[in-house]
Formats: structure tokens, sequence, C-alpha cells
């Protein structure tokens, strides 16, 4: 083989070698951010407290992210506005959240449930959570919280 030919195989290689650690460098970057994902369930009522909605908000990323606000969303184009503390009992708005980490806050079920047949909407919810800039994240819409099954 040339030296021609071996420059040129060395070459494509160092390329290959260059696009793929390029990729992996993105992945990473990615990876590396926070990555915040709402969720909510029912807690059955005991003795000592009544029914509640659970909001948890975990960060999937390593970096630390910030919740502004949280609401809930209906089916259609309804909102339930909470606030700290009135209707919202857990941590602090805003809130930071460490990578690989999670916090949650509750809503008093009974409360919610007034309000969703009060404005004759449908009874499921789903948190949204409001990050900086106006940001929005959601549960996925397949994934709601059925007041009348808690």
């Amino acid at each position: 083989m040339s030296n021609s030919n071996w420059t040129t195989v060395i070459a494509l290689y160092g390329a290959v070698v260059a696009t793929a650690s390029l990729g992996l460098a993105v992945l990473a970057y990615r990876a590396g951010g926070p990555r915040l994902k709402p969720s909510t369930w029912l807690r059955p009522a005991t003795e000592e407290k009544p029914a509640e909605l659970t909001i948890r908000v975990a960060n999937h990323g390593r970096a630390e992210g910030t919740v502004n606000r949280i609401y809930l969303s209906v089916p259609g184009p309804y909102s339930i506005p909470l606030s700290y503390p009135d209707t919202l009992k857990g941590p602090e708005l805003p809130c930071r959240v460490s990578g690989h980490a999670s916090t949650q806050w509750t809503v008093e079920a009974n409360w919610l449930l007034e309000e969703v047949r009060r404005n004759g909407w449908p009874h499921q919810v789903r948190a949204v959570i409001v990050l900086p800039a106006g940001k929005q994240v959601w549960e996925s819409i397949r994934r709601y919280t059925n007041l009348l099954s808690g």
C-alpha cells in the first residue's frame, strides 16, 4: 500500500472516530441538564388524614432544576390554579430540585373534587409544572389521575 493510501485510511478512521466522539459528547451534554417530570396519584383517606392528590416532580437529569409554579389541567381548555400555601402543600415555590432527586406537593382531594364538580370539568387531572422562562412540562396525555377512583 502506498503512503497516500495509508494517509487516506488514517484520515477516514480519524473522521469516523471524531464523528462518534462528537455524537457521544452531544448525548452526554443533553443528559447532563435537568430533566423534570411530574406525576400525580391519589392517596386514599386514612383515619388521620383526608384523601390527597400527590404531585411528584422527579429530576432525571444530573443538573439542578427549578419549579416556578404548579397547576392542574383537565381535558379540554381548563386549568386549576394552585397557590402555595393555600391549596398546595409542600416545599415553597419556586423550588430547586437536585439532580437525580424528587420532591412532592399535595392538594386536598375533597377541595379539588368540589372545584371540578362546581365547574363541570371532567374528573381527570394531570400536573403541569412551569419552569424558568415559562417552559411547561406535564404528564403524558394518557396519564391522567381520575378523581373518582381515589
